[in-house]
């Protein structure tokens, strides 16, 4: 018979295996367990007799999830395609088109990442980032005044010179990309700035956060 130290003992387990396995729906986005044992690779049953206590996440398992947490943080959405920004009262919309408008709101709303904007000659002119909605801060950056010279849509057309211009009358591609969490989303943006440093409108380099440290 268990003595009252090996159930206290056992239920401190369950309770830390609980709220790790919560800790880690939260991350990825699931609903249920079933979700949430597809993501990591396990089987379902294994994640119900962990949070019931009666059995725990063994070394491999543990390994396992955390190869799955580190492979799926960054997610394309799009590489590199068409975008016809127009302008709309004192603002812009990310392309002129209707039907190409709703269908960027609906794969970019509400969702957080990171997303890079190129000029027609496939040259970065953003890198940008996002903690809830890429298509609210994508619509809103288009709005952002040129720092320095970039090419038009339509090669071999001349450079765009001066703050008169801004990011909506040169973005021709777009790059998006899902993270699973802000932190990513950040240090991805600051890690491309320094990438294209010499072509992108960037005006500043975003530190990266190492923990409690940024650099």
């Amino acid at each position: 018979m268990a003595t009252p130290y090996q159930n206290g003992l056992q239920e401190g387990k369950r309770q830390a295996t609980e709220r790790l396995l919560d800790a880690l729906s939260a991350i990825l986005g699931t609903t249920t367990d079933v979700e949430l044992s597809a993501y990591l690779g396990v089987q379902a049953a294994s994640v119900s007799q962990w949070r019931a206590g009666t059995a725990a996440p063994q070394r491999t398992a543990l390994k396992t999830i955390a190869g799955r947490l580190a492979s799926g943080f960054v997610e394309p959405i799009a590489e590199i395609e068409p975008i016809a920004p127009a302008r709309h009262g004192g603002g812009w919309r990310v392309d002129s088109d209707a039907t190409r408008r709703t269908r960027w709101r609906q794969r970019l709303e509400h969702v957080r990442g990171f997303y890079l904007f190129y000029d027609s000659m496939g040259r970065v002119t953003y890198v940008g980032q996002a903690k809830s909605n890429l298509y609210v801060e994508i619509e809103q950056r288009l709005g952002q005044s040129l720092r320095h010279s970039v090419y038009t849509r339509v090669p071999p057309a001349p450079k765009l010179v001066g703050s008169q211009f801004q990011q909506g009358d040169v973005a021709t591609f777009l790059s998006a990309y899902r993270t699973r969490t802000g932190e990513a989303a950040h240090n991805m943006e600051a890690i491309l700035i320094r990438a294209v440093a010499n072509s992108s409108q960037n005006r500043k380099l975003a530190k990266i956060k190492l923990g409690t440290r940024e650099v």
